[in-house]
């Protein structure tokens, strides 16, 4: 009984690490770009991430900017630097709109396309290997 268990468990292992001596150089060549696209598209999506965070880093501060010239022109005594410096807090504080929905339309728009896309990769990788497990499969009943 422990010789066949044994026997099973080296035949599982062998299952598990076999590769297929690839005949087929389309299929080799096809699952190098999909193991390069995948790599590129993660680079991708830690590129639009650091986007992301840096323009909801810029709307925390323009708000900031903006509250700040609204404080300072409220102490104003000078009535045209006072509206010229409200109007100053006006367009910072739609400055942190316009970033805030720049930064959630980076984030829905890319970076959500860009993880459909690796799935997409991953399933295809997937793929691959459910044909190199066949193959070992069908080789080893031989």
């Amino acid at each position: 009984a422990v010789v066949s268990t044994q026997s099973t468990g080296e035949t599982m292992v062998t299952k598990a690490t076999a590769r297929i001596n690839e005949v087929d150089e389309w299929y080799e060549d096809k699952q190098g770009h999909i193991l390069e696209m995948e790599e590129t598209l993660k680079k991708i999506l830690a590129v639009v991430d650091n986007i992301v965070a840096d323009r909801r880093d810029l709307v925390a501060k323009s708000a900031a900017f903006g509250a700040s010239c609204l404080h300072l022109g409220e102490g104003e005594d000078n009535a045209s630097l006072r509206r010229a410096i409200t109007k100053l807090s006006e367009l910072e504080n739609n400055l942190s709109t316009v970033h805030s929905e720049m930064a959630d339309s980076d984030l829905f728009v890319f970076g959500e396309t860009v993880k459909d896309y690796i799935s997409i990769i991953q399933a295809a990788k997937a793929a691959f290997d459910e044909r190199v497990k066949t193959f070992s499969v069908w080789e080893s009943s031989q």
